[in-house]
């Protein structure tokens, strides 16, 4: 059910058309259970998916300032977001289509 949040403001009117490119085996268990499936970002087959956009990493220098971490390597915030958050994000991505 959705249940508008106060936040964030949708654009889009009831007769946009919302869609994603998924087989069939995958279409038929959204139907049959009621409910969608979230991949770990750190399991796309594709290595960019959910990765920062390169204009974002040059825009905040993601790629060049290294802070420690506790288990005592240094990284840059994009090998930050590659090596230890992709895996606490959860992604199930859909496009609505504006015509």
């Amino acid at each position: 059910m959705y249940v508008p949040h106060s936040q964030l403001s949708l654009n889009y009117s009831d007769s946009n058309k919302i869609w994603r490119y998924m087989n069939f085996g995958k279409f038929d268990s959204l139907i049959s259970n009621k409910s969608l499936f979230f991949c770990r970002a750190d399991k796309f087959d594709d290595k960019w998916e959910g990765i920062f956009p390169v204009k974002m990493i040059q825009k905040f220098e993601l790629d060049s300032k290294q802070f420690p971490s506790i288990d005592g390597n240094m990284y840059t915030l994009c090998q930050w977001q590659i090596q230890k958050e992709a895996r606490s994000h959860l992604i199930n991505c859909w496009h609505g289509s504006v015509k």
